[in-house]
């Protein structure tokens, strides 16, 4: 509904002022990326970056970047959003913007996670959660510690990888974020797997599918992928009625619920 108010507007009101059109467009493409909706994103930040660029507008410039870097990661085109993300870091970082070159660190950092780069990815990572824990950024912070947690766990340093990804839960729990927390448990089932726990595993994932279900979190591609690939992890290792029957009460809990047995503050009960 938002999105459709928001293009009729736009569409209809020629006089809008540049730098406003560009930033309705730029919303615009937020919702539709929500949505699952990556060309019709697309095609509004290609809008609103030449706007910006023409307006000189460097600050919305970069807006344009990091987000076309953000549709492209979730279309599985991850050389592009390196790109885009190279280009938005660099402009960040001369025009001195410290949250917003957390920002685009925490993004290039991920995707190089997601090309199996994980040196590179750490390096950004941790300098994206320094500037996070300068600014007292806790939403910065969270992000930064769930892809190092990530990081960790495909180096196979599980410890580690522990103790970053239940701290990530934690703040994105006190924030009361559910689309990220639905995340950070998708991260501590595949850290479940690793650990040879799949019934915890079996539980977290459908927590975090319950989660994803309650806000209309759609997985993108990567998402989606990795997934299936913690699925076919856990159903390897449990018998089909114990997968179903580890399912069930994974699919009934809470947010707070899904949050204290994934950092193990109790088991769940029926």
């Amino acid at each position: 509904e938002g999105l459709a108010w928001l293009k009729q507007v736009l569409d209809s009101d020629e006089a809008i002022e540049a730098k406003l059109r560009a930033k309705g467009l730029y919303w615009m493409a937020i919702l539709a990326n929500q949505q699952g909706d990556y060309r019709a994103a697309e095609r509004s930040l290609g809008m609103s970056l030449a706007i910006s660029q023409q307006a000189q507008d460097r600050y919305a410039t970069g807006l344009a970047l990091n987000a076309l870097g953000v549709v492209a990661n979730a279309q599985g085109e991850h050389d592009r959003a390196r790109q885009w993300y190279t280009e938005g870091l660099a402009l960040y970082r001369d025009l001195g913007d410290q949250e917003r070159i957390a920002t685009l660190l925490n993004n290039l950092g991920f995707t190089k996670l997601i090309q199996h780069e994980y040196a590179q990815a750490r390096e950004l990572l941790e300098e994206s959660l320094q500037l996070s824990n300068a600014l007292e950024d806790a939403q910065g912070k969270a992000f930064g510690l769930n892809n190092l947690g990530l990081v960790a766990l495909r180096m196979n340093d599980l410890e580690r990888a522990q103790s970053m990804l239940r701290d990530s839960l934690a703040q994105f729990w006190q924030l009361r974020d559910q689309r990220n927390c639905a995340e950070a448990l998708e991260g501590l089932a595949e850290l479940a797997v690793a650990q040879g726990h799949a019934l915890r595993a079996a539980q977290l994932l459908a927590a975090a599918s319950a989660l994803r279900m309650g806000v209309g979190a759609v997985r993108n591609a990567y998402e989606q992928h990795q997934y299936l690939a913690i699925q076919a992890a856990i159903s390897a290792n449990l018998e089909a009625p114990d997968l179903a029957l580890a399912t069930i009460p994974g699919q009934g809990m809470s947010l707070e619920q899904a949050a204290r047995y994934a950092l193990g503050e109790g088991e769940w009960t029926s």
